[in-house]
């Protein structure tokens, strides 16, 4: 408690022992406003040994005390980040308008918009000396640097971002998502080239194609809006959006698509695992790459599913399609050319036209 706070609770107790008067909320507070209602010097007259009132400022003392690292703080700033119902409750406790426990001050405190608005991680960096939050800011720079150059920080947007992970002590998904907010945020509330270069960055690194490639395996095909949610922890359509629910919505529409397929499906294949050998099978029988191969760019593809009338395709059947169906190209192929070579020469033989 501040000075003030307490030659306010000395003349209390000792108003009521002198009064003979019964120590209750009432009687008390009759007291502390008899006290409050003497002048400066009848408050330090009435109990002896007090120092004189504080003043108006007097709470910055218990401030600089709790909160170290902002000490240098003006009056203007403390308001700005810790709010006026909180520096109203200091104010009251070393001007002695109030008398409350230590117990009660922390009540007090905690019901303010500050406390109401910060986690406990928050709370701690808050109340750390400088030297301590610079070290923490320090490690919160190193793992953003360290998981996240592909970005394209700025020094500026580096340094404003580390001390935001510092504070709320951030890391794993907190961090990554906090990276990407702060990315898209600064896009959207200010749209510089450097702003634009650093969503597309995102839009192009490893985390958003591992969301893309996972939805692709079952044919979904992810907007950029939809990553830009799963990456951020946001919204999309109304609805909260991970990397994990992505992947459940593009396998619910695999089902939905090929309904014969569910319980490949839940057993843990994807279409991709499904359609593995068909494209291996199509690559050597069409003599292409297994890279030009793929379904979801490309429909004629998908027809090794099958359909629900007709079933998955039998790997016979399929490598007949191949060959029969002409949009998949296996009339130019060497060995179609050599087939047909080979048939001419046997009807010349036949017709003796060669020996």
């Amino acid at each position: 408690m501040a000075t003030s706070a307490a030659n306010q609770k000395a003349y209390v107790d000792a108003q009521l022992k002198a009064k003979g008067l019964a120590d209750t909320p009432a009687n008390r507070k009759t007291l502390r406003a008899a006290y409050q209602a003497l002048t400066p010097e009848e408050k330090v007259a009435a109990v002896p040994g007090a120092n004189a009132p504080a003043g108006d400022m007097a709470w910055m003392e218990i401030f600089r005390k709790d909160y170290p690292a902002y000490s240098d703080w003006t009056t203007s700033e403390v308001t700005e980040h810790f709010g006026q119902d909180f520096m109203d409750i200091l104010n009251n406790i070393v001007t002695g308008k109030i008398e409350y426990s230590d117990e009660e001050i922390k009540a007090l405190l905690k019901n303010t918009k500050y406390f109401n608005s910060i986690t406990d991680k928050q709370y701690f960096f808050d109340t750390q000396r400088t030297s301590m939050q610079d070290s923490m800011v320090a490690d919160a720079r190193r793992l953003i640097t360290t998981d996240y150059a592909d970005v394209g920080l700025s020094e500026t947007d580096l340094a404003d971002l580390s001390k935001t992970v510092a504070r709320s002590g951030l890391t794993g998904t907190g961090l990554k998502q906090a990276v990407y907010q702060y990315a898209f945020r600064r896009a959207a509330a200010a749209p510089m080239a450097t702003d634009t270069k650093m969503v597309t960055n995102v839009l192009q690194g490893a985390d958003a194609d591992a969301i893309r490639q996972s939805a692709r395996a079952y044919g979904y095909a992810v907007s950029d809006a939809e990553v830009q949610a799963a990456l951020t922890g946001g919204m999309y359509n109304g609805v909260a959006v991970s990397s994990e629910s992505i992947l459940q919505k593009a396998q619910k529409a695999a089902k939905g698509a090929y309904g014969h397929l569910s319980d490949q499906i839940d057993a843990g294949l994807s279409l991709s695992d499904i359609f593995e050998n068909y494209k291996r099978y199509a690559a050597n029988v069409l003599e292409l790459d297994e890279s030009q191969i793929d379904f979801t760019k490309d429909p004629k593809w998908q027809s090794a599913f099958g359909t629900k009338e007709s079933g998955q395709m039998g790997l016979g059947d399929w490598v007949t399609k191949l060959k029969s169906d002409e949009s998949f190209g296996w009339q130019f192929t060497k060995q179609a050319n050599q087939q047909a070579t080979d048939i001419g020469l046997t009807l010349a033989r036949a017709f003796g036209k060669v020996k």
